[in-house]
């Protein structure tokens, strides 16, 4: 994964405080795969409700999107590295408590709902700062190569992170909110080691000036007004969250199901790991045939067949479970 930055053949792993941000992402990245489908299904052993349990996730993934809404305004006008350790140590005192009161038998459901929501909220507030601290690590002519990579890893810690989810689940409850609590540690940890500079070698500011002139509010009314005057830049971010909506409903009523029919928590880990792998493969697709097949009617089709598919199989038993059609009707778009 070599790439010239500056002509000397000096490769974006060589940049000062790349590695340890790559260690420090890469260990949230893995915290936060090894307790997405345990969170659902300790959701309902404690409350022995499908309906719940899809509070329990559907409370979270709206506290998460809700705060990433001010989330990146916030993290442009402050220290990225002291964010990024923050969201760490939040992350290790959220999932060892719920281990911790697992292990003690005393983890009623209200503190299960409290830790998750406050834990994803504070994610989606300050979770974009490592994306944000890599433009500042590394080169921006190496920035493609670099995020290429970054979007790699991710998709093969969803793909293994299901499976490995539930197998410690299936093991012990605990287990898996203790080893992604260990995994925020090893992030904060990491994230002490980041330094920022820029392309000349010169270290730069951790905050960045444009955002340091106007006040919080100014900022953020600004942003999303340049957006939204953006016709089509409105419309992809609609279809976009409808189909995640959809897809991701479907995906967390599956889950569902499975959990309230006993199935064993690593078959269950499989499903969100097979999406996951051919979501990979849809996205290596769409790059070959991007520039030959036209956006407009392809991107309807998809919600059309998509129910067509899962009737078929699942539609009768599934989508019928009140707590299914629950989750359906809650889940929320994740990032």
């Amino acid at each position: 994964m070599k790439q010239d930055m500056d002509g000397t053949g000096k490769s974006f792993w060589q940049s000062a405080g790349y590695v340890s941000w790559f260690t420090a992402d890469t260990a949230s990245a893995v915290g936060a795969a090894m307790r997405a489908l345990a969170i659902s299904l300790l959701g309902y052993a404690v409350s022995g409700s499908t309906v719940a349990a899809g509070w329990l996730g559907t409370s979270s993934m709206i506290a998460q999107q809700v705060a990433s809404v001010f989330g990146g305004t916030f993290v442009d006008r402050h220290d990225r590295k002291r964010l990024i350790m923050t969201n760490a140590v939040v992350g290790v005192l959220a999932w060892s408590a719920i281990a911790m009161l697992l292990l003690c038998g005393a983890l009623p459901f209200p503190v299960l709902l409290l830790i998750a929501v406050l834990a994803s909220g504070i994610n989606g507030f300050l979770g974009s700062a490592t994306d944000a601290m890599l433009r500042s690590i590394i080169d921006i002519r190496c920035y493609p190569k670099a995020r290429s990579l970054n979007e790699g890893r991710d998709a093969t810690i969803t793909m293994v992170g299901g499976p490995i989810g539930g197998f410690l689940y299936s093991v012990a409850p605990w287990l898996p909110f203790l080893v992604s609590a260990c995994m925020y540690a090893v992030a904060g940890v990491a994230a002490t080691g980041i330094h920022e500079h820029g392309a000349d070698g010169g270290h730069i500011r951790e905050t960045d000036g444009d955002a340091a002139k106007g006040g919080f509010f100014h900022d953020f009314l600004e942003g999303w007004s340049w957006s939204l005057r953006r016709k089509t830049l409105v419309v992809v971010l609609i279809v976009a969250a409808l189909v995640n909506f959809g897809v991701n409903g479907i995906q967390y009523a599956i889950q569902l199901h499975l959990v309230s029919c006993g199935t064993n928590a690593t078959f269950i880990g499989f499903i969100s790991g097979g999406i996951s792998l051919m979501m990979l493969v849809g996205s290596l697709l769409a790059g070959r045939f991007s520039d030959k097949v036209p956006v407009g009617p392809t991107v309807p089709r998809l919600p059309v067949h998509l129910p067509v598919r899962i009737a078929d199989d699942v539609d009768r038993q599934l989508l019928g479970h009140d707590g299914c059609q629950f989750a359906c009707r809650s889940a929320v778009p994740v990032d």
